[in-house]
């Protein structure tokens, strides 16, 4: 249900909470990696989740950070925000349950809810709506 990118940033901060402030050393990551996790920094900065401390060099990943909230008053719905807002969802909630434990039956939850309210709007309803009708620079060029 969660996406890699919310996946990598819980990582991340749960990192940040447990190395007071720190990213772990850059040497142990490639350098995709080090351009994915400089990237959830900023995504968690400018979402509020984080603020840099300290300064020590140009490199974010040098940058000692603090969590904005402690790291248990973090929600997924903060995170969600902060990532762009993409969940999976999925048909078979048991996968839920069975990849998140305890926490997949609040998830597993949420998952049916929303495929079944989504499941209730047809796309008409978006593609003739007044609003959508204003908004034609979005209108795919041949």
């Amino acid at each position: 249900m969660l996406t890699r990118e919310m996946k990598d940033a819980i990582g991340l901060l749960k990192e940040i909470h447990y190395t007071n402030g720190y990213v772990v050393q850059e040497c142990l990551y490639s350098e995709t990696s080090r351009m994915h996790v400089r990237h959830l920094l900023d995504l968690l900065c400018d979402s509020c989740l984080l603020r840099v401390v300290e300064k020590s060099g140009s490199d974010p990943l040098a940058f000692r950070y603090s969590l904005t909230h402690p790291l248990s008053q973090i929600t997924l719905s903060s995170l969600l925000y902060a990532t762009g807002g993409e969940l999976y969802f999925l048909r078979d909630s048991n996968v839920i349950y069975e990849t998140y434990g305890v926490t997949g039956r609040k998830l597993a939850v949420v998952n049916q809810m929303v495929c079944h309210l989504l499941s209730q709007i047809p796309i008409t309803d978006i593609l003739f709506s007044e609003d959508s009708l204003k908004d034609s620079d979005h209108t795919i060029e041949k």
